[in-house]
């Protein structure tokens, strides 16, 4: 399908797209570190890596780009201080991932199902904090 937007709506798609490949590596990397500890938690943060990187597939399309995912300094940091600090920001994040994808889902249908995960994965998250699974 072929998408009439202008500059800056493109810019912001693909801030999306690279937004959604970060949180596919955040969220498989964290996974693997809970794993042993809190199974449970693992398991929901490898559904909602697969997720994001179904997301950043769909994105992909429509920017026609292909973006390398890595978690940079400020996640590294953020492993540093440990998992409840790092599904805080992850929790801030989908609640702006939430509000992008509300705001384009008109214009972009294949992104309602996209803001349907986004806040799937914020409840989730949540739900982690709120039953101290990760501590």
């Amino acid at each position: 399908m072929e998408y009439h937007l202008s500059p800056e709506e493109l810019r912001r798609i693909e801030k999306a797209e690279r937004n959604e490949i970060h949180a596919y590596k955040v969220y498989q990397r964290l996974a693997q570190r809970l794993l042993k500890k809190h199974p449970e938690a693992a398991r929901a943060l490898i559904t909602m890596s697969e997720d994001e990187k179904k997301h950043y597939d769909t994105l992909a399309k429509i920017t026609k780009k292909q973006f390398r995912g890595h978690l940079g300094k400020s996640a590294l940091v953020l492993f540093w201080m440990g998992p409840k600090i790092l599904l805080g920001h992850r929790a801030h994040k989908e609640t702006e991932d939430i509000d992008f994808y509300t705001e384009y889902q008109s214009k972009i249908p294949e992104l309602k199902d996209i803001l349907f995960d986004e806040k799937k994965h914020l409840y989730e998250i949540q739900s982690i904090l709120n039953e101290s699974k990760t501590h």
